[in-house]
């Protein structure tokens, strides 16, 4: 399992936008690793971790191709995590040349799925192009090789999850944005 952390900062990121903080300040003058993205991980190239204002930049800075990631689990419904605008651009309509991948399948709590504001039918988009599903804590699912089990966080969001994700003999616990996690939840993980 190759797991690449495409952005490891907060909600306002590192410099926050109007902080003249010693640490920001730095960060503006040093640049490089000083700067923090908002936070986004992708598994094996395949499994992309919450899709956040910094989604469009993280592409560009690391050279992926949104359009060749299919899944994609979210954590909570916080702009930072989720960012709705950009998510529906994957649109049939916005290409000048057809997609010819499958649709990117969104996974994630029902706080989610409300910011998705999913149509009748539980997709995004009305072409079929995103696709959501709802995730309930403790219910693992398999996406593709992976086993995922959702677990509940705590934070100031509607239903945030982090996750346990495993595949052959590998496994990790993405947990950002969370108090220390329930003993049910430390068990599972």
């Amino acid at each position: 399992m190759k797991i690449r952390y495409l952005g490891t900062g907060a909600a306002e990121g590192i410099p926050a936008v109007f902080c003249e903080c010693r640490i920001c300040k730095n960060a503006r003058k040093i640049q490089g690793k000083e700067i923090r993205s908002r936070s986004q991980a992708l598994i094996d190239d395949s499994l992309l971790i919450d899709f956040g204002p910094d989604t469009y930049w993280h592409s560009i800075r690391y050279g992926i191709e949104l359009s060749r990631i299919d899944y994609v689990l979210i954590t909570h419904s916080h702009g930072d995590h989720l960012l709705y605008h950009d998510l529906i651009c994957r649109k049939k309509n916005r290409f000048l040349e057809p997609l010819n991948h499958n649709a990117m399948n969104v996974y994630g709590s029902m706080g989610v799925g409300k910011e998705l504001h999913l149509l009748d039918n539980g997709n995004v988009t009305r072409d079929g192009s995103v696709v959501f599903y709802c995730l309930k804590p403790f219910e693992e699912v398999n996406i593709r090789e992976y086993k995922i089990i959702p677990l509940p966080a705590i934070h100031s969001s509607e239903q945030p999850l982090v996750y346990s994700i495993s595949n052959k003999d590998k496994s990790i616990l993405y947990c950002h944005d969370s108090d220390i996690l329930s003993d049910e939840s430390l068990e599972l993980s």
